[in-house]
Parts: C-alpha cells; structure tokens; sequence
C-alpha cells in the first residue's frame, strides 16, 4: 500500500447519499438540512476509509457505520436492510479505494520508467 492515498471527498458523499444515507436528507428540499448532513456523512465516510485503508475488514466497516447509526444519530439498532446499506457504502469505498491505489501504483512504476529504471533488475 502507498504510503499516502488521497481520498475524493465527492466520491465518498456519492457512495453516502446513494448507498447509505440513514436519516434519509437526500429525499429532503431542505439545502441547509442536506449541507449539515453532508458534513456530518463526511466524517463518518472518512473515518471508515481510512479504516479501509488500515486493513480493516467491510464487515467491520460496516459495523462502525451501524454503530455510528444507532449511537451517534440515534437511530436505534440497524435493521437487516440498514445493515446491508451500510456493508454496501463500506464496498463501494474499498472498491474507489483499490482503484485509487492502482492508479497511483501505475503512475509511480510510469514515472520510474520513464527515469530509466529497469524494475526488474532492482
């Protein structure tokens, strides 16, 4: 794993607003609402990258989301199908995530090449 990925904060509200959104703000005309909420799925969203990013499992992931659902918002215990959404966003995020890492993998092994260096006798 690289040393430093970069996570897209938009692609991470993507996966917030269409697989997870427990309270349900994408559905409100509200933009204030949807502005605090957004912040708010931010944190979580983050968290659980950079938990993807340390090895954790998107079963684990998921059930911080769960967590943060029922704790944090109040919601009370996840439900099957909150449950699944959660396990879903956890996904969708490693998934970005190995897509960013191979990008930037292929990029770096690109740039040593174009230096001149021989991977294979390294």
């Amino acid at each position: 794993m690289s040393k430093h990925t970069e996570i897209d904060i938009d692609a991470l509200r993507k996966i917030g607003w269409d697989h997870w959104d427990p309270i349900g703000i994408r559905q409100l005309d509200d933009s204030a609402l949807r502005n605090n909420a957004a912040e708010e799925y931010d944190t979580y969203l983050l968290h659980a990258a950079h938990m993807i990013l340390q090895g954790a499992t998107c079963e684990t992931v998921a059930a911080y989301l769960d967590d943060m659902t029922s704790d944090s918002m109040a919601l009370g215990p996840p439900s099957e199908a909150v449950h699944r959404a959660s396990l879903l966003t956890a996904e969708a995020i490693s998934a970005i995530l190995q897509v960013d890492r191979a990008s930037a993998d292929t990029h770096a092994s690109s740039n040593d090449l174009r230096k001149g260096k021989n991977l294979d006798r390294e």
